[in-house]
C-alpha cells in the first residue's frame, strides 16, 4: 500500500495510521510542524498526532480566553436555532459529554433540548480499553460516577441508549470533518 503525505489536520491521517500499523509502525514523511529544521521530516503517525494535539490545545486555550464565559450561552443559542433542522423532537436521544479541562460545556444545551423538545440525553461510558463507547441516559441532577481518563458518566443503573444526534468533544477538525480528539481512542 503506498504511503501518502499527511496534510495539516486532514483526513488522510486516518488512512496513514492504518497503513503505518499494517507495516509495523514504519515512518512516514512528515510535512508540517517539523520538530526542528535539521531532521529529515520523518515521524510516525502517533508523533504527528501528538504535535497536532499540542498545537490544538494551545490554540483552544487562546480561543477560550477570547470567548470567555459566553461561549456556552452562544453554543446553546445556536443549538436551539438549528434543533429542528437536525431532527430534534420529542424522544430524540442526544449523546453529549461532560466537559473536561477547557472543553466547551454542552450541559446547558442538553438541558434546553430536554426542556423545549422533550429530548432524552445520554453520556458516554468507557467500559474497557479499545471497545466502543456505551451511552447511558443522563437526567438533570443525576450523580455521576468517575470514569477513566478523568471522565464522568451515569451510573450502571442508568438506562442504556443509542444516540440519534451526537455532540462530540474535540481538539480540532479539518474541512472535511475529520476529528482530532484527546488521543484516548
Amino acid at each position: 500500500v503506498p504511503v501518502r503525505p499527511v496534510g495539516l489536520l486532514h483526513g488522510p491521517h486516518l488512512y496513514l495510521q492504518a497503513t503505518e500499523e499494517r507495516h509495523n509502525r514504519r515512518l512516514v514523511w512528515h510535512r508540517f510542524f517539523p520538530p526542528n529544521k535539521h531532521d529529515r521530516y520523518l515521524m510516525t503517525i502517533a508523533q504527528q498526532k501528538d504535535d497536532l494535539r499540542a498545537l490544538a490545545k494551545k490554540q483552544r486555550s487562546h480561543a477560550v480566553a477570547h470567548a470567555g464565559s459566553e461561549a456556552d450561552t452562544h453554543f446553546t443559542e445556536h443549538l436551539l436555532s438549528i434543533a429542528e433542522k437536525i431532527g430534534i423532537s420529542s424522544g430524540t436521544v442526544i449523546g453529549g459529554y461532560w466537559a473536561m479541562s477547557n472543553e466547551l460545556s454542552v450541559t446547558a444545551g442538553m438541558l434546553a433540548l430536554i426542556e423545549q423538545y422533550g429530548a432524552t440525553c445520554a453520556l458516554p461510558v468507557v467500559v474497557a480499553p479499545e471497545t466502543p463507547l456505551v451511552f447511558r441516559q443522563w437526567t438533570p441532577g443525576m450523580v455521576l460516577d468517575q470514569g477513566g481518563f478523568g471522565t464522568a458518566h451515569p451510573p450502571e443503573s442508568a438506562a442504556p441508549c443509542m444516540p440519534d444526534v451526537l455532540l462530540i468533544p474535540l481538539l480540532a477538525f479539518d474541512l472535511t470533518g475529520y476529528r482530532l480528539g484527546w488521543g484516548g481512542g
